[in-house]
Parts: structure tokens; C-alpha cells; sequence
């Protein structure tokens, strides 16, 4: 299953276009990044080089540790995704990469190209044998994976 397909309902697909369409102004982004600071935290205590974004969302996270560390990549299935944080990127000034990739196979990128691979609500849309299948392509291409789902 891709993570397009994981979004089952209108209702879901409208509330995720609502997320998604609304512009990431300065005051969005640091709210954004303030809500998830225990995670960016934890990705920046490891120094990295290298980080990996599994699933753009609106690019925030990608765009804000592109601050801190001089290769960002953000990968997503859903184009659109893709295009809004290259948009992002570019309005907001920094240099996070932005590319259209699947999370179930990352064989554009070698073993350990990245310090960290992380996700942000991302792993809760998948069944269990998906998320071993994911978490066993991330750990090939970095050496730590963070993430964080949000609360039931």
C-alpha cells in the first residue's frame, strides 16, 4: 500500500487538502516547529551532516533543519507534497531538496548516505508488516531513525 492510498476517506482527503493547501507563512512554520521540538531536538543533538525527511507534509521540518545542517533531503510519493515544499523552500529561503520518491523502496539513495531518517506522522497510516518493510529501508540508508506519530 503507498501512502496515497492510505488516506481512505473524502473526509480524510479534504482535511489532509486543507493542511496542505494553506500557506506556510513565517508564523505557521515556527508553530510548526515549536509543536515538534522534541523530535528536532533530538535530530540535532547528533551533529548530523545528512538528514532524511520521510513524507513532506508542508516541507516545515525539512526547511527548518536545513538551517542547522547542510544536506536536507524530503521525499514523499504525492507530488503535489513535492512541489508545495519546494515552494516552501524557495519562499521561505533556505535549502532543503525536495524529491518525489517512494518510502517502501529509497534505492536512489546509497547505505548510509544519511546521518538521520525521520518521519513525522507518517507511520501511523501503515500496517505492521509495512512499517518493518520501512523501517528496514530507512535503517540501510541512515544511521538512526527518529519518528513521531502523533498521540490516539
Amino acid at each position: 500500500m503507498s501512502m496515497n492510498e492510505s488516506w481512505k476517506t473524502a473526509a480524510e482527503d479534504a482535511s489532509r487538502a486543507h493542511y496542505y493547501d494553506a500557506p506556510l507563512d513565517r508564523y505557521r512554520h515556527f508553530r510548526n516547529v515549536l509543536h515538534h521540538l522534541p523530535m528536532l531536538i533530538k535530530i540535532l543533538g547528533r551533529r548530523p551532516h545528512s538528514i532524511l525527511e520521510i513524507g513532506t507534509g508542508t516541507g516545515s521540518l525539512a526547511i527548518f533543519l536545513s538551517y542547522f545542517c547542510p544536506k536536507v533531503t524530503s521525499v514523499d510519493l504525492n507530488g503535489d507534497l513535492v512541489g508545495r515544499g519546494t515552494l516552501n523552500n524557495e519562499r521561505l529561503r533556505l535549502r532543503a531538496a525536495f524529491r518525489q520518491g517512494d518510502a517502501f523502496d529509497l534505492s536512489n539513495f546509497g547505505d548510509d548516505e544519511f546521518d538521520v531518517a525521520y518521519s513525522q506522522g507518517f507511520f501511523e497510516h501503515f500496517e505492521d508488516d509495512q512499517i518493518h518493510a520501512l523501517l528496514d529501508q530507512q535503517l540501510r540508508v541512515a544511521r538512526m531513525v527518529v519518528l513521531s506519530v502523533p498521540k490516539a
